[in-house]
């Protein structure tokens, strides 16, 4: 019959560090979910061997603590020791190996983030850009000039080639030089509380621009420039006193948020119902009589307000939008719905 082993203060210390270890084990294991999140992840040799190791580990506990166990019996106490702290060692070690790629991963973000400078001269009263913006020595990537009295841009403005966030919001610009399709890698463009006439041929060039925030009260007629940025996702136009939209804006496929507020728009074209991606149409306070059945192909559209225009009826092909869920219709001279639209699954009236 084996004797049970002796106690021994150290090893009780070491089983009993063995199942604390277990506990933070937990939240880490439950971290490996995600690790197949990215695309493709799953055929990364080397995530596998980190997910397979890290679910190793209670086995390697059990199995040295077991080990140590069948040592202590046989008076072997030393090699019983060593065995019970190599799961230690090994969490030990993995610990320091995880800090050390985070403090790399770290330092490299903050390398990154010096390669490029967030230059911000936001009211300060400025009636010019600073000669300096454009003698930087770092790469600028976000430019803030908003709530100033710029009237004009230079045409130094083509050197900042590598911005991609830029403010000019609550300026007193009346129009854009041409040098502003120079910014290629631009994402988002805050143009709002100006006076803008229209824009420039080139701002068509703006293929990677996301966001655009603009006001249009000078504008007689829609910018056809924004009808070549299919890429762009976000257009915020408030304003304006035409009257139509170009058929062209059915090729800015990329729109999933498209805001036309405070204008005089009467009507809108077929062409709209081909924008498959939009999620999010407001037309809030124009004059629209009437809006177009081929708006019932938006299959994407979540969000419709119509809200303050001169809408009598809607057509019943609306209903053939399956995924709309907020239908803003205040504000109209419009008593009833047809049966189809009030018959959406999905539609939630305000």
């Amino acid at each position: 019959m084996v004797a049970p082993p002796k106690t021994e203060p150290t090893s009780q210390v070491l089983y009993w560090l063995l199942l604390a270890s277990l506990v933070p084990w937990i939240c880490v294991a439950m971290l490996t979910f995600f690790a197949f999140d990215a695309p493709g992840s799953e055929k990364n040799p080397a995530i596998w061997r980190v997910v397979i190791s890290i679910w190793c580990y209670p086995l390697l506990v059990a199995g040295c603590a077991g080990t140590g166990f069948v040592l202590r019996t046989r008076g072997l106490w030393r090699a019983g020791r060593v065995v019970l702290a190599m799961p230690l060692i090994a969490a030990a070690l993995a610990a320091v190996a995880v800090g050390i790629w985070i403090g790399s991963t770290l330092y490299q973000h903050r390398q990154a983030a010096k390669t490029f400078e967030n230059v911000r001269y936001p009211k300060a009263g400025l009636t010019e850009i600073p000669a300096e913006v454009f003698a930087r020595p770092v790469p600028v990537d976000s430019l803030d000039l908003s709530d100033n009295r710029l009237t004009s841009l230079p045409a130094e403005m083509a050197r900042l080639r590598h911005l991609r966030y830029l403010n000019l919001s609550n300026n007193q610009l009346t129009s854009l030089p041409a040098e502003i399709g120079e910014l290629t890698e631009l994402k988002e463009l805050k143009l709002y509380g100006n006076q803008l006439q229209g824009l420039p041929p080139e701002f068509a060039r703006l293929v990677n621009l996301r966001l655009l925030w603009i006001n249009g009260e000078a504008m007689q007629e829609f910018p056809n420039p924004l009808t070549g940025l299919v890429g762009l996702e976000t257009l915020y136009l408030s304003g304006g006193t035409f009257k139509s939209l170009p058929p062209k804006i059915g090729g800015m496929l990329g729109l999933q948020d498209l805001r036309l507020i405070d204008g005089q728009l009467t009507s809108l074209p077929a062409e709209l119902g081909q924008l498959a991606n939009l999620t999010n149409l407001d037309l809030n306070r124009n004059h629209l009589g009437s809006v177009p059945t081929e708006l019932g192909n938006l299959t994407s559209l979540k969000s419709l307000s119509l809200i303050e225009n001169q809408l009598k009826t809607l057509p019943a092909e609306l209903a053939a939008m399956p995924r709309l869920e907020d239908l803003y219709l205040q504000k109209n001279p419009l008593e009833t719905l047809p049966p189809e639209i009030e018959a959406l699954p999905s539609l939630r009236r305000e």
